[in-house]
């Protein structure tokens, strides 16, 4: 097989902000993976981001780089390939998003060549669409109110807010502000990455208490599992852990410890399709749903998750891949009708990115 490899620089429409830091544009490297004979190929898509924990840009090029002689000498199936890479290059372990690439553009083209998607070979449910929740932002009210409202207008039924960024009073007025500019029943669901301290995180989820939450993403550290697991167990609201369930040991640390309600995984973070696949089949041994989301992905790495999110069995929660909307630029384009993203009828992924431009 060989490996080709695209880098590739995708702005935002305006700049990304979280609690802590902020991006303007993301780097991300593209994979093609063609057979042998040039019958059939594969794309997969590696968006570091080691702010939340992952390999930098120029280590997954490296680690990249390395695979290209493995993949050139495996005459296993595609989708086995990924077992002689982890074999043959330690370092994968440790560049998870370079493991997602190789493993889906493996897995792209697996499927293409059997003729059926990448959900299907995955197995379980089979679905044409998944529901997604919009992202409105850490903006000032006003704005909160504005994007939520546009967001139902456009069919969303699940909305997610930053909070954590300022001071409590800052996100009660955004709180109010969107409560006020919606119809009850859509979803409102928040996302602190990480940003208080045990007593701030106890005294914002009392606050928060009236506004209907579905659920609260990382009140306290990644690093921070006894006070998540304290935050859990006393119930005030439902506590996702995000940050925090990095990998597979992380999400059964948090299992067996009960530090969450949901869990709120990032494939590409997670290190490949299946091994995200195994978390949820663990998890719900434990009664604990998860939410897959991108890691703001462009459109390759999105289709990778809308894949694995429709071999997913019931109930499925709205998941986080509403994120192409942040992006000025893009590997292809996404189609969400009333709030549910729409998986393509071609086989692998769906889709082949559009390299022009870019």
């Amino acid at each position: 097989m060989k490996l080709t490899v695209f880098h590739r620089s995708y702005r935002f429409r305006q700049p990304f902000r979280t609690s802590g830091w902020s991006m303007e544009s993301r780097e991300v490297l593209l994979l093609h993976i063609a057979s042998a004979d040039g019958a059939h190929t594969g794309w997969g898509e590696c968006a570091p981001l080691p702010a939340f924990g992952t390999e930098t840009l120029a280590e997954a090029e490296q680690i990249v780089s390395d695979a290209s002689a493995v993949l050139a000498a495996c005459r296993v199936s595609p989708h086995e390939c990924t077992e002689d890479l982890d074999a043959a290059l330690p370092g994968l372990a440790r560049s998870p998003a370079a493991r997602f690439a190789l493993e889906s553009a493996l897995l792209d083209l697996e499927a293409r060549s059997r003729g059926m998607s990448v959900a299907d070979f995955l197995g379980g449910q089979h679905r044409s669409s998944i529901p997604v929740n919009a992202v409105i932002g850490g903006g000032p009210p006003g704005e909160a109110a504005r994007l939520a409202t546009e967001a139902v207008r456009e069919g969303f039924r699940c909305l997610k807010m930053k909070v954590g960024g300022g001071d409590l009073e800052h996100d009660l007025d955004r709180l109010r502000a969107v409560r006020s500019s919606v119809d009850p029943s859509v979803s409102l669901r928040l996302d602190a990455n990480g940003a208080w301290d045990f007593g701030e995180a106890e005294e914002a989820l009392r606050a928060f208490i009236p506004y209907d939450v579905e659920y609260i993403e990382q009140p306290v550290a990644a690093e921070a599992v006894d006070e998540l697991a304290a935050l859990t167990g006393m119930n005030i609201l439902p506590i996702a852990a995000d940050e925090a369930a990095h990998s597979p040991e992380s999400v059964r640390v948090l299992l067996e410890r009960r530090a969450a309600h949901v869990l709120v995984i990032k494939p590409m973070a997670m290190g490949g399709l299946r091994l995200a696949r195994e978390c949820v089949l663990l998890a719900r041994e434990y009664g604990v749903d998860v939410v897959f989301t991108s890691l703001i992905d462009s459109s390759v790495g999105r289709h990778a998750v809308a894949q694995l999110c429709a071999s997913l069995p019931d109930p499925l929660r709205p998941q986080g891949l509403a994120t192409g909307r942040l992006f000025a630029e893009d590997s292809g384009r996404d189609v969400i009708v009333d709030g549910t993203f729409a998986l393509p009828t071609e086989t692998g992924l769906g889709m082949t990115p559009v390299l022009e431009g870019a």
